[in-house]
């Protein structure tokens, strides 16, 4: 139930009326205070986590309570009955209740009276050691006693059980008031609306308020109110938590600086940064002082959505408005920092910390550890252990699970093992959070049979499977792509009542968008949406990129609308990642609208939505607005960083403004932003194309400087620009600075070298960087062979030792060579692949049909029969047994070349019987024999391939087309309903070339009949069908159709 609930009560008119008579309700000062602190301890816990669990801090410690009651016992001190109450009470605060009970017994044999007060000691200390049974048996003692105990009595008996989640004894202590007829003060109906909210019962709490307001001589006062509002911020029911405040200013109790807090944690817990940020200027109109917990949920908000910059500006605030910074603050922003994986930023925020003289514990250790872990650093986290250990603060279960999640996400799993059974010696068990983290780390490296092992190991040791730990189960069987798989886990979540939540929808919907299977995502839409599982920024995430991948751009953008309109809650990294997709994208439009989103939802852009836009003004060749994008960075105190310059030094060289990125380096040192070995690269790359020699020299004598090894990608770059300049001079000094510096050039750059020293006829220096790279043990590849190729290197004794070593290396050379034909053919390079196929013939390796293939596929658009001739020889001299393939080629090559009866000859001759391809042979030659419109010859080679194979659609269609094309329709009919006498079925060709035939003859009449059992036929027809007969229709005057 929300808190909707609340207004709907007729309690609320009666409780503002009551109110406005009188506000105060007779609550003495000091009385009121206690109350307050009663009823909202536990918001005071939960913003002090580390002492959650932990024994309340006491001036005694047992020995001395021990010593103190024995002294009594023995009779060394006379027995007073106020010094025993204390033991009494000392003993209840330590939970131990078999200790109190012996108190008791001594107090009674000593003569003392037993009043209300000591059984609510007793009664409290069996809660604390939750014993309740035993709690409630102390009722039966008091009536029988006949004991008058009063409302203060049900007060902290009702808030002890509630503190300690009881919520049958609270109910039951309910039925024995109104049982007993007692008459209740505004205590214990606070006590109770207290505890039925700590505990989530909302239609409890809303009941005693009815209660209260139906009272003739008690009104709800602040703290009733804050207890409510303090129960929905918990609940995250901002909406109800808005009515009842609402409710307290119309009913005229004024609200205080807990109500405050509690609106703002509310606030906070909703992400609702605005409304957090009003309630604190409204404390300040009513003249009431914000304090650190009003501070440290608006910074938890902003550390939430990832917004470091607006969190630190609210802990400045609190400096200035002289508001002290404890070490919640610190601990949050720390949380802030390590969500984003910044290391600097939580050390910053640490060494402050420290500067403050404020202690760190556990929890601020924890924050460091997750900030090296997101980062992939374990070195860094194994130190913050080691800090941890030297400060005698011991790792809890959160530690243990963040080193675990560490080293599973880096892959380290021997060091995820042994951290597991170091946590399994300790007091803390490995829990769900640790099992899902190793599930987790297994399946992002494809592990899936580990990870359905440690899921199996949960279930046998009765550790609790959870959505999580399903999801990441499922989330590794999508990894390697097993759907089939992924799915049965769904089905089993559902008969396990497991919750499946938007998380495994969006697993399963992304694997399949990944695919392309936009079906299958739809229908798994579907389903969330029968499941009633909203969509979040997550799914319509994953639909945007995928269908953006996809190439539907407008059905990407038709989601994204559908997302704004849905009001999906969007944080900073939200922001980011639809920026991205849309920049990569070069959907400026967009980008713009979410920039202006951000700005209206009070959202900072930071560093990353800067690096995004820029990047996506770059990509669109937009420098203007790149550089003025920079510029609006650096006014919004947003620090660049290198992925901004390197942006731009990019953007100027593909641009070929080199001296604009050279400007751009001198930008990036002036900010004092680290040069790396991309910036270098960039513009080594960039002067290379330029022919900027000079230049290029210079940046790789810096990158040698400062020990950033170019890539090899650069190189190859570099040696070709200065073959190119013919600058081998130069060429030789670089390789010499690369080889001293240790940064050896790979194949691709010797590659260029000696192809550019064999052009220039220097076989001297090729001869050289044969030897240099023989030296550096190069692997060759086939630019490597390509270059050894060369006729200036044809007497070369270290090149040809070269190509003998590839099959000593275990390399096959004629790898090499296949490679180099794919490189000719796709090219076009009929000369250089004859070349490679002599060279290779000469070599021992064994040549197979590969390059004849190639280079006859070649051969049949250039129609040179004699060279297709001597090919086809060639091949049958080799003792090779041409493909069908290559016959069909061969064939085509002699058909262009009106050698139609040689074609005939060699489909006959070596077109074996049997191959159900033979057919293809065939076509070719009733194609080009009906292109000629030799029919007789076409209808003879039909007959001879009816004696050895089925003719097939293609085939037919030749016919029908050749036919169509001479305006011989009824022969054309004739053929296509021969066709389909033979049960070959008719494809779009068939009905096309008919239709387009009758349309251009005025034959309505038929094309639309053709047209209509196409139709039928279930045969799609394709954009000449609609054309011809749009046509038709027009013609007609059959314009609707």
């Amino acid at each position: 139930m929300d808190g909707s609930g609340f207004c709907q009560s007729t309690g609320w008119g009666g409780a503002v009326r009551k109110v406005r008579i009188s506000s105060t309700c007779g609550i003495r000062p000091e009385r009121r205070a206690r109350i307050l602190v009663r009823a909202n301890w536990d918001d005071r816990r939960r913003y002090r986590p580390d002492i959650k669990g932990q024994r309340r801090r006491v001036d005694f410690s047992l020995k001395k309570v021990n010593d103190r009651f024995k002294m009594y016992k023995n009779g060394t001190l006379a027995p007073d009955e106020n010094a025993l109450f204390t033991i009494f009470r000392d003993y209840s605060s330590l939970g131990l209740p078999d200790k109190v009970v012996e108190v008791q017994e001594f107090m009674e044999s000593c003569g003392f009276e037993l009043a209300g007060k000591h059984f609510l000691v007793l009664m409290k200390a069996f809660i604390k050691a939750r014993q309740m049974s035993k709690a409630l048996d102390c009722f039966d003692e008091i009536k029988a006693r006949n004991l008058n105990v009063g409302c203060y009595f049900y007060s902290q008996l009702i808030g002890s059980f509630g503190r300690a989640k009881c919520l049958d004894e609270v109910r039951f202590l309910k039925k024995m008031v109104e049982e007993d007829q007692v008459k209740l003060d505004i205590y214990v109906y606070n006590a109770f609306i207290d505890a039925f909210m700590k505990n989530g019962d909302t239609k409890g709490a809303k009941a005693m308020f009815d209660a209260l307001a139906a009272e003739e001589d008690l009104v709800p006062n602040a703290v009733t109110f804050n207890t409510l509002i303090n129960g929905m911020a918990r609940r995250r029911d901002l909406n109800g938590a808005l009515q009842i405040f609402q409710a307290m200013q119309d009913s005229g109790v004024k609200a205080d600086v807990l109500t405050y807090n509690s609106m703002i944690d509310a606030s906070a817990k909703c992400n609702d940064t605005a409304r957090a940020r009003k309630y604190i200027s409204e404390m300040a109109e009513a003249g009431i002082k914000p304090t650190t917990v009003s501070y440290n949920s608006l910074i938890f908000v902003y550390t939430n959505r990832r917004d470091m910059r607006n969190a630190r500006k609210v802990a400045k605030e609190m400096e200035e408005n002289g508001v002290p910074q404890d070490q919640i603050t610190y601990n949050t922003l720390l949380s802030g920092f390590a969500k984003r994986g910044d290391v600097e930023g939580c050390y910053e925020c640490f060494s402050e910390m420290l500067r403050r003289k404020l202690e760190p514990n556990t929890i601020t250790f924890s924050c460091l550890m997750t900030a090296f872990v997101r980062r992939g650093d374990m070195d860094g986290a194994l130190e913050a252990v080691e800090e941890m250990k030297s400060r005698q603060i011991p790792l809890d279960e959160v530690a243990y699970n963040t080193l675990i999640d560490g080293y599973a996400k880096v892959g380290d799993f021997d060091s995820a093992t042994q951290t597991l059974k170091e946590m399994d010696a300790s007091r803390f068990q490995p829990g769900t959070i640790t099992y899902n983290s190793l599930i987790a780390g297994f399946g992002k490296v494809g592990r899936v049979e580990d990870a359905r092992s440690l899921f199996n190991e949960m279930g046998r040791r009765n550790v609790r499977r959870d959505t999580v730990s399903y999801n990441a189960l499922i989330s590794a069987y999508v990894r390697v792509g097993d759907i089939e798989n992924s799915v049965k886990i769904v089905e089993e979540m559902k008969k396990k009542r497991v919750r499946v939540d938007a998380t495994t929808y969006n697993a399963i919907i992304d694997a399949y968008a990944k695919k392309g299977l936009f079906e299958e995502v739809w229908t798994w839409l579907s389903h969330m949406n029968e499941a009633k599982v909203k969509p979040d920024f997550v799914t319509y995430t994953i639909l945007i990129d995928g269908l953006f991948k996809a190439g539907d751009f407008d059905a990407a953008v038709d989601v994204y609308e559908e997302m704004r309109k849905q009001r999906q809650p969007m944080s900073l990294i939200t922001y980011n990642m639809l920026i991205s997709i849309f920049s990569r994208r070069k959907v400026l439009n967009k980008v713009h609208s979410l920039l202006a989103d951000m700005k209206r939802e009070g959202v900072m852009p930071d560093i990353i939505t800067y690096n995004s836009l820029i990047d996506a003004y770059c990509k669109s060749d937009d420098l203007l607005k790149a550089v003025e994008t920079f510029d609006k960075m650096l006014t919004e105190n947003v620090k660049p960083n290198t992925i901004t310059f390197n942006t731009l030094i990019e953007a100027h060289v593909r641009q070929g403004d080199i001296d604009g990125g050279f400007m751009v380096l001198e930008e990036m040192r002036t900010h004092r932003v680290r040069v790396d070995g991309i910036t270098y690269n960039t513009l080594l790359k960039g002067t290379a194309k330029e022919g900027l020699i000079q230049d290029m020299e210079d940046i790789l004598a810096q990158m040698l400087d400062k020990g950033i090894k170019p890539g090899t990608i650069t190189i190859a770059v570099v040696a070709e620009a200065c073959v190119e300049k013919r600058r081998l001079d130069v060429l030789e000094r670089l390789f010499e600075k690369l080889r001293t510096a240790g940064a050896k050039p790979d194949a691709m750059a010797y590659a260029h070298a000696i192809a550019g020293f064999c052009k220039a006829d220097d076989t001297e220096a090729a001869d050289k960087f044969v030897e240099l790279m023989r030296e550096d043990k190069v692997e060759p590849i086939t630019h490597v062979v390509n270059a050894l190729m060369h006729p200036a290197l044809s007497d070369n004794e270290t090149a040809k030792a070269i190509m003998d070593d590839l099959s000593k290396n275990g390399v096959d050379p004629s790898v090499t060579f296949m490679l180099l034909v794919d490189r000719y053919a796709s090219a076009g390079d009929l000369p250089r692949l004859l070349h490679l196929i002599e060279t290779w013939k000469k070599s021992d390796l064994r040549i197979d049909l590969y390059p004849y293939l190639a280079a006859m596929n070649l051969l049949t658009k250039t129609s040179k029969i004699k060279l297709a001739r001597g090919l086809y020889a060639d091949v049958k001299q080799q003792r090779l047994k041409p493909s069908l393939a290559l016959i069909n080629s061969y064939v085509e090559i002699l058909c262009q070349g009106g050698a139609l009866e040689e074609a005939a000859r060699t489909v006959e001759e070596d077109v074996h019987e049997g191959n159900e391809e033979v057919v293809m042979s065939y076509n070719i030659l009733i194609s080009h024999f009906l292109r000629l419109r030799y029919l007789t010859e076409a209808q003879e080679t039909l007959k001879r391939l009816e004696t050895r194979s089925r003719p097939n659609v293609v085939t037919y269609n030749t016919f029908i087309s050749s036919f169509a094309k001479q305006g011989e329709m009824d022969s054309a009919v004739s053929t296509f309903q021969e066709m389909k006498r033979r049960q070959i079925e008719p494809s779009v060709v068939s009905y096309s070339v008919l239709i387009v035939g009758f349309a251009k003859r005025m034959q309505f009449d038929k094309a639309l009949e053709f047209f209509e059992e196409m139709l039928s036929a279930s045969i799609q027809p394709d954009s000449i069908v609609y054309s011809a007969m749009i046509d038709v229709f027009a013609k007609t005057g059959n314009l609707a159709r």
